[in-house]
């Protein structure tokens, strides 16, 4: 089977599951599993439709990923406030923090629940739909035959090249914020890859899925913790000067746990 004839109905059952995910949403504005299943239709497609463009032309896919890229981060700003708020709660604080913290979080709820408001009504100016409008029309274009591959080629190339990038990525600054979710997308982008090609791989191959989702996992829960702490500021009215440095310690403290788990197995996946 060629990578053309293997790709262009996942993306289009990925495309559906999008328009589908998109009405929920619409429809029932409190519905999270919808938000999250619209939120993960968008970065499935824009993880495979990255390998794609070899077939479909980096011309014809470079405004549907940019038209994916303007729908996913309509939602950024919602997701972050909604993680915040549950890893400010799971933290492991003093009995007597906790009052204030239960105080300064439901004025983060209601700030929340303006960041949602707002999601919904610029879903509503169809922007998700002419996403999915434009990828429809690019999955209508034939593949040049100079471009297309066998599948089981375009595969193995696919996640040698998102391995190769990782390994480019080892990270050593692990106070670096942003290489640190550089390498969370990379992994996230080798997980969606393996999973969505997963039927043309051998197994040894796809358990790769399951080594990329554990470092994705960890690498996020990192990722929210520094969007904690940058949250944290001296500035603010509302925030208490106890409850700030409680907050800040305790960040630090899950943070360090969390590194070393890292540490210990990016040293196990790539010995010195």
């Amino acid at each position: 089977m060629s990578a053309a004839a293997f790709l262009t109905p996942r993306l289009q059952r990925l495309a559906l599951q999008l328009r589908h995910a998109l009405d929920r949403v619409q429809h029932a504005h409190h519905d999270d599993e919808a938000i999250h299943d619209f939120r993960v239709s968008i970065r499935r497609l824009r993880s495979l439709l990255k390998p794609a463009r070899r077939l479909y032309g980096p011309c014809n896919t470079k405004p549907v990923r940019a038209a994916l890229k303007a729908v996913a981060d309509a939602s950024s700003d919602l997701r972050d406030e909604e993680v915040l708020i549950q890893t400010l709660a799971s933290l492991d604080l003093p009995g007597h923090i906790k009052p204030d913290l239960d105080a300064w979080l439901t004025l983060r709820k209601q700030y929340e629940a303006s960041l949602r408001s707002s999601f919904l009504a610029r879903l509503t100016s169809d922007q998700a739909h002419q996403a999915a409008d434009l990828l429809d029309a690019l999955l209508q274009l034939p593949v040049k035959p100079s471009r297309d591959l066998p599948i089981d080629v375009f595969a193995r190339r696919t996640l040698k090249k998102a391995e190769r990038r990782i390994r480019q990525w080892i990270i050593t600054d692990t106070n670096s914020v942003e290489e640190l979710h550089r390498l969370r997308i990379l992994y996230k982008r080798l997980r969606y890859a393996t999973e969505e090609l997963s039927e043309v791989l051998p197994p040894p191959l796809v358990a790769r899925a399951s080594v990329a989702a554990r470092f994705q996992k960890i690498l996020g829960d990192i990722h929210d913790l520094d969007l904690a702490r940058t949250v944290l500021d001296p500035t603010d009215p509302t925030l208490p000067l106890p409850l700030r440095l409680s907050l800040r310690l305790a960040l630090e403290r899950r943070r360090a746990q969390l590194v070393e788990r890292f540490l210990e197995a990016q040293a196990m996946q790539f010995p010195p």
